[in-house]
């Protein structure tokens, strides 16, 4: 997480320049597309053969992936200065906390982490004061630890829309205008933003076989460059079944990617889903997305422990495991901003950190979002003991899928 001394130190000049520097590359390829536009209208004018038309059709494809280059870097600078603007009114709010400890005499902090603490001295004739001092200090630290959280996300942010930026590259021709690299489906797995429909138990299987086997997705999503369509194979009662889904037709408010707001293998997916099982319920949390992917039946069952996790995490490749929140008690409303989970919701459970801590990743996105007026960060890191007290049910899918 970003701390107190890097968000006050913040210099919006550096995100800047990088957003300048991509308006310019798409302003380059901009012209480029103009440029192949008008050599493509020459070519079909000049050689109305077969051949020439064909040569035509090809300058008119580079010239339209120039021109989603140029859109993409400038939606990439836009995200940046978003964020840098953001930045700066986090910089400030965590310029007030301080000053507002500063201004008790009985308070220190924020420490890099956030937390404020009183050193007001315990005494039974003076118990209110200490507790009010006491008060304050777990206030401040909330909001100072508020703040750190979103500009974490602010950071990770802009972090991924220079990644999506310097990754750019034209559509490959043998995968459609998806990449399906094994780091392009690892990265789109990382990126991706749940919108509208309540699939987060599908989407949060997805990114942890996109992690274990990403030629899991390449195998059951298989582009047909004769009908411009993805092949999906899905599994209905057990038994493999294939869905065309067109991309120039999916969903403007369906899973996208967080940096870029393009679609990707997660849409794809998504749209398949739709087109063969109808409409999806929000809040799935029954085997049945798991089934749906793979054909193998996982029964949900309690979270897994700690050592579930890391045996899982082992294998080779690793286990596909998720855990949710559906009948889980409610979090406090004092828990820590970083900790928050959404109330009746799935996460991919990616491992354990350094300190043994359950990682989870929350499949609306690095940024995270909004609930009933609070703020859910797009990972989590939770103790054991929080961990089981917050998430109710967990399913493992063990390799090969």
């Amino acid at each position: 997480m970003i701390t107190v001394s890097q968000l006050a130190a913040f210099d919006p000049a550096t995100w800047r320049s990088s957003a300048t520097w991509s308006r310019s590359q798409g302003k380059t390829a901009q012209k480029t597309q103009q440029e192949l536009e008008a050599q493509a209208a020459a070519v079909a004018k000049a050689w109305p053969s077969a051949v020439g038309q064909l040569a035509a059709s090809v300058l008119r494809n580079q010239a339209a992936s120039h021109g989603e280059l140029a859109t993409a870097y400038g939606d990439g600078a836009t995200v940046i200065d978003d964020a840098a603007a953001g930045m700066v009114d986090l910089r400030a709010k965590i310029e007030t906390v301080q000053k507002t400890v500063a201004g008790e005499p009985y308070l220190d902090g924020p420490d890099d982490a956030g937390f404020v603490t009183s050193t007001f001295p315990l005494s039974l004739t003076k118990l209110i004061e200490y507790l009010q001092h006491l008060t304050l200090a777990r206030q401040l630290t909330l909001a100072a630890r508020e703040v750190l959280m979103q500009a974490d996300g602010r950071d990770r942010q802009a972090t991924l829309a220079l990644l999506a930026m310097i990754g750019i590259d034209l559509p490959p021709t043998n995968d459609g205008p998806i990449d399906l690299t094994d780091e392009g489906i690892r990265l789109q797995a990382d990126l991706n933003g749940q919108d509208r429909y309540g699939d987060c138990t599908t989407l949060s299987t997805l990114i942890g076989i996109a992690h274990s086997d990403p030629s899991f997705i390449r195998e059951h999503l298989v582009w047909d460059p004769a009908s411009g369509t993805y092949q999906v194979t899905l599994y209905q009662d057990g038994k493999p079944v294939t869905v065309s889904v067109d991309p120039s037709t999916l969903p403007t408010d369906g899973s996208q990617q967080a940096a870029t707001n393009k679609p990707s293998w997660l849409s794809i997916y998504e749209q398949a889903i739709q087109q063969q099982f109808g409409d999806i319920p929000n809040g799935q949390f029954e085997d049945v997305p798991i089934a749906r992917i793979t054909g193998h039946d996982v029964p949900l069952g309690p979270p897994p422990s700690a050592d579930d996790i890391r045996a899982g995490m082992d294998k080779d490749p690793p286990a596909v495991i998720t855990a949710d929140t559906a009948n889980a008690p409610k979090q406090p409303d004092d828990v820590d901003p970083a900790k928050r989970v959404v109330p009746g919701h799935t996460y991919a459970v990616t491992g354990l950190d350094s300190s043994g801590n359950v990682v989870l990743q929350n499949p609306w996105g690095p940024n995270g979002g909004w609930h009933d007026g609070k703020y859910y960060p797009g990972e989590v890191h939770l103790t054991p003991q929080e961990y089981h007290r917050w998430f109710s049910n967990g399913a493992v899918l063990n390799p090969p899928f």
